[in-house]
């Protein structure tokens, strides 16, 4: 039997087709008021921590998967639903960061906390 990890892993491994460098930053910073620092930070830190070539082919293929969810357009819950509309990319990002911790440097978080200074100000 699955966990549900093990299903979510499942399901948002298919997002990886989703994701691009245009449509990652596109997301980022059109929707950083309504996703929230929690959910840029986070996924910069995963974006920063790929681009390190610092983890596996497996753990950049979940990479891709997480961020592919979060720039895709249809998820579970959309994005334009106040409040609840980022919660599911949030779980995705939070699959992702659980597995590729150990690549995620202070460096990249460095990187990552000035990016949101320039985004949120």
């Amino acid at each position: 039997m699955k966990t549900n990890k093990q299903i979510n892993e499942e399901t948002i491994s298919g997002y990886r087709s989703e994701y691009s460098e245009t449509n990652f930053w596109s997301k980022i910073i059109g929707s950083a008021g309504k996703a929230g620092r929690r959910v840029v930070n986070m996924s910069l830190e995963l974006y920063y921590a790929f681009k390190s070539g610092n983890m596996s082919a497996g753990d950049k293929a979940i990479v891709l998967a997480a961020l592919g969810y979060l720039v895709c357009p249809f998820d579970f819950v959309p994005d334009m639903i106040p409040v609840l509309g980022f919660t599911d990319d949030l779980g995705a990002l939070k699959i992702a960061y659980d597995k590729v911790s150990g690549a995620v440097t202070d460096e990249v978080k460095e990187l990552a906390r000035r990016k949101c200074e320039d985004i949120f100000g």
